[in-house]
């Protein structure tokens, strides 16, 4: 589901309010805005993700680009800087898709 900026910048300013905890946010949510739907805790903590990586309040909209070498190599540095991470992590922070990032190692073990 969407949600407008407005209910968005609700939704942080509440979850900040409640010393970030999602289901207390949550429930404050449902009092202070009872004629809108209620989110559930996972939206409240991705939406602050999101905004605390981003800060914008927009959807965050995926541009579909050729792959190139440059990309793939900062793929591949991250990986070097972040073993840890999952593919999902370094898809998100590097702002392509999950896909692209398993392709990529599917290739490269071939």
């Amino acid at each position: 589901m969407t949600y407008t900026k407005e209910e968005r910048s609700n939704m942080i300013e509440i979850y900040i309010s409640n010393n970030n905890n999602a289901c207390t946010a949550q429930r404050e949510y449902q009092n202070s805005y009872p004629e809108r739907r209620v989110p559930d805790r996972k939206t409240f903590i991705n939406t602050v993700r999101r905004f605390r990586h981003s800060f914008s309040l927009n959807d965050k909209k995926r541009v579909r680009n050729n792959p190139n070498e440059e990309l793939q190599l900062n793929i591949l540095l991250y990986f070097e800087e972040h073993p840890r991470k999952s593919i999902r992590d370094a898809a998100r922070d590097l702002d392509v898709s999950y896909s692209y990032v398993q392709r990529l190692f599917k290739r490269g073990t071939s």
